[in-house]
This record gives structure tokens, sequence and C-alpha cells, in this order.
């Protein structure tokens, strides 16, 4: 995430940059953050729908 961005920012900003669609709607996975080691910090989501194509995956 970058300064500032809450996960939900950082979700819809990666999945535009990363694939090139639009989040419309999306979901916290349970438990909503996975602590991997010190410092690092996966938030899981579950993405419902999206405006656009996936490119490159």
């Amino acid at each position: 995430m970058q300064p500032g961005e809450s996960p939900e920012q950082a979700l819809a900003r990666e999945c535009t940059e990363g694939i090139g669609v639009t989040v419309t709607r999306w979901r916290a996975l349970d438990p909503p953050v996975v602590r991997l080691g010190e410092g690092l910090e996966l938030y899981t989501f579950v993405v419902d729908a999206w405006r656009g194509t996936p490119a490159g995956v």
C-alpha cells in the first residue's frame, strides 16, 4: 500500500494497474488480514465484479 492508502484503495489501484480492470464489487475474506512475518501483512479480498477485460493473467 502507498502511504495514506486504505487496503480497499490499494486493491482497486492494483487491479487497475496490474490487469487493467476497474473493481466494482469486493468483499474481505475471513480473516481479512493475514500476518506473514514482522511488518508483513496480507489483506485478503474476493473481487465479485469488475469492468473491463483482465489482461496479462
